[in-house]
Order: C-alpha cells, then structure tokens, then sequence
C-alpha cells in the first residue's frame, strides 16, 4: 500500500511539474528566494546593529558636552551651537 502510494506520488508530481526543464527552474527559483531571504535578514541585523551603535555613540558625545557645559560652572556656561555659525 505505501509503495503504490509512492508511486501515484511520483505519477502525480510528474504529471504536474511536467519536463525536467520545469523542475530544474523551479529548484532554481526556490534557492535564489531563500538566499536572498537569508541575505534580507543578514543585512536587517547588520543595520540595526550598526544604527543602534551610532545612536548610542550620538547620546554619549551629546552627555559629555552637556557634563562639561555643567561642570564649567556657573555664569561661565556656553551652550554649543546646534548649527555651524556663519561669518
């Protein structure tokens, strides 16, 4: 029973898939999906790893400037210019 079973299977794929033209393409077509899904999520890591480093560096240089802007001491506070004064 299971190996008549096989055999429809097999009748039924080939029937459906037909030349072996049809079958090689369509084994290309599911590498090529799951390599470039696999390279979609490689580089979603690599983003956000790289995007989270660059904010957490932007916060720590943004606290070391308002530390020295509070530790300069009173009356002698100067904000740096968000923006690049011009002459």
């Amino acid at each position: 029973m299971a190996v008549e079973r096989r055999r429809f299977l097999r009748a039924w794929l080939r029937a459906r898939l037909g030349t072996v033209r049809v079958r090689t393409t369509l084994a290309a077509v599911v590498v090529v999906g799951l390599a470039v899904g696999v390279g979609a999520l490689l580089l979603m890591a690599v983003l956000r790893d790289t995007l989270t480093r660059e904010v957490r560096n932007a916060a720590r240089l943004r606290g070391q400037d308002v530390a020295a802007v509070l530790g300069s001491g009173p009356g002698r506070a100067r904000w740096p210019s968000a923006t690049p004064r011009s002459c």
